[in-house]
């Protein structure tokens, strides 16, 4: 998805005020509900052509993903999340937040993203990463202790990395990460741009 569009931002907007003026009628009250009332939504906008053109292969992605997982797919969260991205500054947003929104592109964008213990990181129990799955390894220990109480990271963050590393770097880039790194398989994503208060 694209997320940089403002009309993404639009259309996440529209399905959050009919799901609240939903609520506020009483005819949507359970997360259920919330669920199948963005997914008729969806399917009603898709039909009737509501938004752009460009937006099509987004609203099949949100559809696709309520139809399959239901309550699990979060269409709401997925909104507020889409909405967010579009209706700030994403490279003013603390380094934290610009990683999950880079994460969330990535993953949008087909990769797979895990996050290692120690045991599944290095050792006997380590992971078996395959070249062929692209895919975003991090390690869950290091990342929780890499950004400080204001979401700004304070080291770099290890990942192990498969696949189209140009097509992850555009994707990174667009939130504010790069990433670095020599060995074939270990790199370390770093925050750059501006920062709040910067």
């Amino acid at each position: 998805m694209d997320t940089g569009n403002t009309s993404t931002g639009h259309l996440a907007w529209c399905g959050l005020v009919a799901l609240q003026l939903a609520k506020q009628d009483g005819t949507v009250i359970t997360p259920a509900q919330e669920s199948l009332f963005l997914t008729r939504w969806l399917a009603v906008a898709e039909k009737q052509r509501r938004f752009r053109k460009e937006l099509a292969s987004d609203i099949r992605w949100l559809l696709k993903e309520g139809r399959e997982k239901g309550v699990r797919a979060d269409l709401t969260g997925k909104l507020e999340y889409l909405w967010r991205s579009g209706s700030a500054d994403l490279l003013a947003q603390n380094d934290l937040y610009r990683l999950q929104h880079a994460l969330q592109l990535v993953q949008n964008a087909g990769w797979v993203c895990i996050m290692l213990s120690d045991a599944e990181w290095q050792g006997r129990r380590a992971l078996r990463l395959s070249p062929a799955v692209s895919g975003i390894y991090l390690l869950k220990q290091v990342l929780h202790g890499g950004f400080d109480h204001a979401g700004q990271q304070t080291k770099p963050l290890p990942a192990r990395i498969t696949g189209d590393l140009s097509a992850l770097d555009s994707l990174l880039g667009r939130s504010g990460w790069r990433r670095d790194g020599g060995d074939p398989l270990l790199h370390y994503l770093m925050a750059e741009g501006p920062r709040d208060g910067a």
